[in-house]
Parts: C-alpha cells; sequence; structure tokens
C-alpha cells in the first residue's frame, strides 16, 4: 500500500539531482512502532508538489529528490499539519475500510521510519544549512560595489566567467551550495534599464553555445539569476517538478514572469522553490 523502496540515479534529471523512488516493496523495520519517536516532524529543507499522482519531494541540503505514491503524499500531508501516528492511522483506517487497522499501523510506522532513516523527517532538533566557503561569501558581498556593466560584450564575458566558477567551485556536486549562494546573492543598490534583462539572457545564452561542456538548467538558471542581480534587477531562481513523467527543471523569473524560458512553464512544472 504504501511505497518506500530507494533507488538512486545519479545525475538522470536536468537538475543534475539524485533522484530517489520509493516504489511498492517496503523497507521492513523490526519493532518499527516501538522505535517510532513521537516528536518526528517535517524537516524544514525539504520541499514538496503534490498532485493527484501524489508527490515530489526535494530536500534542499541534501540535493535528493523523491516520488511519493498518492497514500504516501497523504501520510505527509498530514505529518505537515503535525498530526499525530495516530490521527494519521484513523485518517487512512477511514479511508481504506477494507484493510485491517493492524496492517495501516504497521505500513505507517515503517513509512514514518523511512522518512527518518532518509532524513526527511527529524525528530525536533533542524538541521542547519552548511555557511559557504568563506571566498564565496566575499564574492556575494563585493560584487554589490562593482561598476554596473555597460556592454553587451562585457555581459557575454560575465556569463562565461560565471559558468566556469559554477563549475570551478563545485556547485554542480553541491546542490545546497548552489543554493545558498543564490540566495545570499542580493540585487545591486542601482536603477537598471529596460532593456537590461533581454540583454543579460542574450548574453547568458552565448555563453552557453561557447562553453566547453553541455550546461544544464540549474547551471544557467543560477548564472542568470546573479547576473541580473549584479546588475540591479531583483531576478529570483525557480525550482519545480512535475510527478508523471517525473521531471525537474530550473529557470528564472522576474516579478513572477519567466525570463529567458518558454513561457508556458509554470503549465509544465508545479513550483517547488523559489530564491
Amino acid at each position: 500500500m504504501l511505497v518506500s523502496k530507494r533507488v538512486v540515479i545519479p545525475h538522470v534529471f536536468d537538475l543534475g539531482f539524485r533522484c530517489s523512488m520509493w516504489l511498492s516493496s517496503p523497507i521492513r523495520h523490526p519493532n518499527a512502532s516501538a522505535d517510532l519517536p513521537s516528536d518526528l516532524c517535517v524537516a524544514p529543507s525539504v520541499r514538496d508538489v503534490q498532485n493527484l499522482d501524489g508527490a515530489v519531494l526535494l530536500d534542499l541540503q541534501q540535493g535528493v529528490c523523491f516520488s511519493m505514491t498518492p497514500v504516501g503524499a497523504e501520510i505527509w500531508r498530514l505529518l505537515k499539519e503535525n498530526q499525530s501516528v495516530d490521527v494519521i492511522c484513523d485518517r487512512l483506517a477511514a479511508q481504506y475500510s477494507e484493510t485491517a487497522r493492524e496492517c495501516i499501523e504497521k505500513d505507517v510506522s515503517q513509512f514514518l521510519l523511512d522518512l527518518r532513516t532518509y532524513r526527511l523527517a527529524t525528530e525536533g532538533r533542524v538541521r542547519k544549512f552548511a555557511p559557504l566557503p568563506r571566498i564565496l561569501s566575499l564574492i556575494q558581498g563585493r560584487h554589490q560595489v562593482a561598476a554596473s556593466i555597460a556592454k553587451s560584450g562585457a555581459l557575454f564575458w560575465e556569463a562565461l566567467a560565471g559558468l566556469a566558477a559554477y563549475d570551478l567551485f563545485g556547485f554542480g556536486k553541491n546542490f545546497c551550495r548552489t543554493y545558498e549562494f543564490v540566495r545570499g546573492w542580493k540585487p545591486a543598490m542601482r536603477p537598471y534599464n529596460g532593456d537590461i534583462v533581454d540583454r543579460v539572457c542574450k548574453a547568458v545564452n552565448h555563453a552557453c553555445v561557447w562553453y566547453p561542456k553541455r550546461v544544464l538548467c540549474l547551471q544557467r538558471s543560477a548564472v542568470t539569476t546573479c547576473l541580473l542581480r549584479r546588475c540591479g534587477v531583483p531576478a529570483q531562481m525557480v525550482m519545480g517538478a512535475q510527478k508523471l513523467p517525473f521531471k525537474a527543471h530550473a529557470w528564472t523569473e522576474l516579478d513572477g514572469r519567466p525570463v529567458n524560458e518558454r513561457s508556458d512553464v509554470h503549465r509544465s512544472y508545479l513550483i517547488w522553490e523559489r530564491c
């Protein structure tokens, strides 16, 4: 009834996440009910999107995606509401009256222990994000006092340097670092011209063409967002997912409008996080 088995597939999806899917063969925990803590709660670093097919979770700290069946998504929703195990079992027993209460309690306990094992749920202890290396923190602070970029040629070299820095500092292998860096990159305190958004997007597109390796959407959106903010534009990096078929994607938005991205992206992806 529940999904539990974890399969790790490195770098399959466009975001470069490790993808983990809970399948129909549950992991068995001996004495699951006895081992289950009473103060289990959803980890604050986890984001989710839900529809009729279930849910897709993203752990911002681990950079790992998880897929849940509709039953697993219902348990997750109740856990987010801080409902007790008894209440969760009551809800499921009312919905699945043909299933024995004892079986439901056992499966729910195993499922919640899986959430704890995969660090999607914690026992009241908040996990903190790892601090950025000092050099990256200095880069974040210095960009706001840098001179304004005026020429498209300079924007191209800035974009190309950004793509190279993304690989040099290992952002592609550390999702949490990427998220924290972009979130901490504040827009420069300067007015911006109306055409700067188009100029930055064109510069990033040209840089992606000339970059010696394939640029995935997370790298492109991180560079686009930071370069726009460097020019004073309050852009956001957005991450989203769709359940079936499972896909994850990242893009840049300005005032809720996708930039350098197809206009119907919101129809394809439910939004996990904006930063």
